[in-house]
């Protein structure tokens, strides 16, 4: 009788051992061996012109009313975020002269240094064209004072810019320089730079301010001036050759024929043949599942790859899409979504850059929903609906790109500038 207790009782606990074995194999790993997984964390940025610091905020959005809790100064000027799966941790690319990769700390909000991101050459930022005859006369000793062209500024310094010119009487001296907006006409008293006296030739070609490096900031008015005026002892006039394409909407060339002082003439059906070239500036940072840190280069409207320890980014042939007040973000399936400007969706190549339109989201407000990113738990895109520094109104937008469809509006912080979804 005791050697049948003993059995019986060393039977039913090596059965109890494989009935636990059984249940622990059918409900995983234990958290010994595995850590659970996080929350999902939306990460929001404010625009850095909204805090007494100048720099980024970063805070925790709620996904069900739009609060947000905030987690501390970044220390940066952040215009785009984006999170790692891979490493789990969140990054973010700065605004400013001379664009920088960052990590930010996700508990208290600190940004650290990883490289200012760069490339092998400068990219062209403004080529209007010249169609190898038309000019406008003239300036100089003997004409107009100054000529002036307008452009918004697509890179953080410019690095080389022209003109065609040509010698019409002896000798046409001129001068080029680069000038900031003051008040619609080009600060022409404190140019931001200033080149040397050219003599041109009677035949009419470009002529370029080279090696340089003028600091500028992207998205506001700058002028390429041409200054016929502050040159003592000069003689003759000249002629700048004109486009067809303004480089800014409805603006063409202004000039002076009284040193600058008073108002300033227009012919905004005549723009002026200029050539911008300059550093370019990055923004939307966005990784795919493996980790590969992808970027838009704004100067040239193309996707890039960025180095996530050297900052080196190795650019993409054009994609052919202009981006403005967009978002670039992977979706669930590895998809890189770009949600442009007017509502406007393109999916872009991972191997060429190029951009396919996939059609668009009628009745956006302010027509965009820019520096988003899709959520990784139903796959919607989640975006912001206005770009300005302080607006009463704004937004978290939640689309169904493939569905093109808005799907739902969330009033949130006012100067809320990026998001990225993290754990």
């Amino acid at each position: 009788m005791k050697s049948i207790v003993y059995w019986g009782k060393k039977f039913f606990a090596i059965g109890l051992i494989i009935f636990l074995t059984l249940v622990a194999a059918a409900c995983g790993p234990t958290s010994s061996s595995v850590a659970p997984l996080a929350p999902l964390v939306l990460y929001g940025a404010t625009h850095y012109s909204a805090n007494v610091s100048n720099t980024s905020y970063l805070y925790k959005v709620n996904t069900t009313d739009g609060t947000t809790t905030l987690i501390g100064d970044i220390g940066f000027k952040v215009d785009g975020m984006a999170y790692n799966t891979a490493t789990n941790k969140l990054y973010g690319i700065t605004d400013g002269a001379g664009s920088q990769l960052i990590e930010i700390n996700k508990a208290t909000g600190a940004g650290s240094l990883i490289a200012n991101i760069t490339v092998s050459a400068s990219s062209v930022a403004i080529n209007n064209g010249w169609d190898g005859s038309s000019m406008i006369s003239s300036i100089g000793a003997n004409g107009s004072d100054y000529y002036a062209q307008s452009f918004i500024a697509n890179m953080s310094a410019i690095t080389t810019f022209g003109v065609v010119i040509q010698q019409i009487s002896s000798v046409g001296e001129i001068r080029l320089a680069i000038a900031a907006d003051n008040g619609g006409v080009p600060d022409y008293a404190a140019p931001l730079y200033q080149g040397t006296v050219i003599t041109p030739t009677t035949t009419a070609t470009w002529y370029y301010e080279t090696g340089i490096n003028v600091p500028v900031t992207i998205g506001q008015k700058y002028y390429v001036l041409l200054d016929g005026y502050n040159l003592p002892g000069a003689t003759g006039q000249s002629a700048i050759g004109y486009s067809a394409v303004q480089p800014i909407s409805g603006e063409g060339i202004i000039w002076s024929n009284s040193g600058g002082v008073g108002a300033w003439s227009t012919m905004s059906n005549y723009p002026l043949a200029i050539y911008v070239e300059g550093t370019p500036s990055f923004s939307h940072p966005a990784f795919n599942s493996t980790g590969q840190l992808f970027a838009w280069n704004n100067t040239d409207n193309t996707i890039c790859t960025i180095n996530l320890t050297t900052g080196v980014a190795t650019p993409f042939p054009s994609s052919g899409v202009t981006a403005v007040n967009f978002g670039l973000a992977f979706n669930n399936s590895d998809v890189l979504y770009l949600v442009n400007g007017g509502g406007n969706i393109y999916t872009i190549d991972q191997t060429t850059g190029t951009g396919t339109s996939v059609g668009s989201i009628i009745g956006l407000p302010n027509n965009m929903a820019h520096r988003g990113d899709f959520i990784p738990i139903t796959g919607e895109y989640w975006g912001l609906d206005t770009t300005d520094d302080f607006t009463p109104t704004r937004n978290l937008l939640v689309i169904d790109i493939g569905a093109l469809t808005l799907k739902q509006t969330i009033p949130t912080l006012n100067s809320l500038h990026t998001l990225a979804f993290g754990y």
